[in-house]
């Protein structure tokens, strides 16, 4: 058995979350999470954070790209519980079905396309006690070459990963009063990470299906770096094609077949969110909405009100209000 410290009270969140930046920060990870969907964003998110180990759930009505950097001391294991359709949970830039198990390189950062309505677990262990683990059960195969694939099909040993979790899914939702017991919270390592390793066959017996890169991700990669620079300027969509070597029709087609949105419908989301984070940091009356929304590209107040309001559930004013709450 691996001999642990006391492990602390456990952290639990179980809500639902309007706002994208308000559940990274309630979740302690700084990532950008942006809608695919001109539609008001609602997500559900559950953790049970451990401190070495933390499993977390999530459940959003629109779909969603998420990227940003993992904590360096923590492995990633992600996987779904609910079925999803072909090429619509892509993990970079490579299709994501229920019988995988995902995310597992610490080296490479979240990205994620992730569908709508998906039950979508991942689990961080620290370092630390995965490596204990793995030293107990003799499994020097998992090693830092394996973790690197970042991805392995496991047909028929991930389905005991998928109850046990959903078990706890439950628990949790339901606030369960043995969450809080010390012998409870031992147990449940205990179970879950040689349940964990032992999903996953020898080197040697791992079935050899693995998904195909869609082709066209690096572009849409590619793209998203070019908008994201150029937030605040003036451009078309021949301006992107232009910026980045391709054609409007090829650009297109690759958000479409990765994104499932069009080029300036994102850059118009990402704008949008923009403009409500200095809107909510803006002390009133220092100034207006029009400005701050017209040096984002939104020249049209009554276009970029319902828009906004179309996303956020709020119109510009009220995001101002709530401002003027948080300074006082």
């Amino acid at each position: 058995m691996v001999q642990e410290v006391q492990p602390p009270t456990p952290n639990l969140i179980h809500q639902k979350f309007q706002d994208t930046d308000e559940m990274a920060e309630a979740l302690r990870l700084p990532l950008r999470i942006t809608p695919l969907v001109l539609a008001p964003y609602s997500c559900e998110a559950v953790q049970l954070n451990l401190g070495n180990i933390a499993f977390n759930f999530t459940k959003s009505v629109v779909p969603l790209r998420v990227v940003g950097p993992k904590p360096a001391e923590a492995v990633f294991f992600s996987f779904l519980l609910n079925a999803v359709d072909e090429q619509k949970f892509i993990a970079h830039n490579c299709p994501i079905n229920r019988q995988m198990l995902f995310g597992f390189d610490s080296d490479r950062e979240v990205d994620l396309v992730i569908a709508d309505s998906v039950l979508y677990c991942y689990v961080a262990v620290s370092t630390i006690l995965l490596n204990q683990y793995l030293c107990l059960m003799e499994r020097d195969d998992l090693d830092a070459r394996f973790l690197g694939q970042n991805q392995v099909c496991i047909p028929t040993t991930i389905g005991s990963l998928q109850v046990f979790v959903r078990e706890l899914y439950t628990l949790v939702v339901n606030q369960t009063a043995c969450l809080a017991s010390l012998t409870f919270q031992r147990l449940l390592k205990e179970d879950f990470i040689p349940l964990l390793i032992q999903s996953i066959p020898p080197k040697g017996q791992l079935p050899t299906t693995s998904q195909r890169p869609l082709r066209r991700g690096d572009l849409v990669r590619q793209t998203e770096a070019f908008l994201e620079a150029h937030l605040n300027q003036p451009i078309t969509l021949a301006t992107v094609a232009k910026g980045i070597f391709t054609s409007q029709r090829t650009l297109t087609y690759a958000f479409d077949q990765i994104l499932g949105i069009s080029p300036m419908v994102y850059l118009k989301i990402l704008r949008l969110q923009v403009v409500r984070r200095l809107l909510k940091m803006t002390v009133p009356g220092t100034r207006t909405i029009s400005a701050i929304a017209a040096e984002h590209g939104f020249y049209s107040p009554g276009h970029f009100a319902r828009d906004y309001k179309t996303l956020f559930g709020e119109s510009p004013k009220e995001t101002l209000k709530q401002s003027s709450k948080r300074t006082l």
